[in-house]
């Protein structure tokens, strides 16, 4: 077997992630699936947050917790799985998104997350 691209994988810890919080619904999923093994629920939630504009945010620990979900550090973000610290920018590209995201610090709070083209502008 071959593992999985890593957008699939982020699609799959996504949707685990949501299934904790599910009162009521259908999911479906293939016999397949069914067979796998699957992480723990506190597996998922441990390496999952979110980011909010507004909230406090230090960023050694986010660097830490970025490099052990498997994120690279680089000087320009290009590509999923990839995040640069450049001051008080903060650019990471979440595996399973086809965009990257811009969220510019002040201090240790959010002031604000959108996305951005990653590619270098001709001058």
């Amino acid at each position: 077997m071959f593992s999985p691209h890593p957008d699939i994988v982020s699609e799959r810890l996504r949707t685990l992630s949501r299934l904790s919080e599910l009162k009521q619904g259908i999911v479906l999923f293939s016999a397949d699936a069914l067979l796998t093994r699957l992480p723990p629920v506190s597996y998922v939630q441990a390496r999952s947050f979110e980011l909010k504009r507004g909230a406090a945010l230090a960023i050694e620990p986010l660097r830490l917790r970025l490099i052990d979900s498997g994120y690279v550090s680089v000087s320009q973000v290009r590509g999923p799985g990839e995040y640069a610290l450049r001051g008080s920018l903060f650019d990471v590209w979440p595996t399973g998104t086809t965009v990257p995201l811009r969220v510019d610090l002040f201090d240790e709070q959010i002031e604000s997350i959108r996305d951005f083209d990653p590619t270098p502008s001709a001058h």
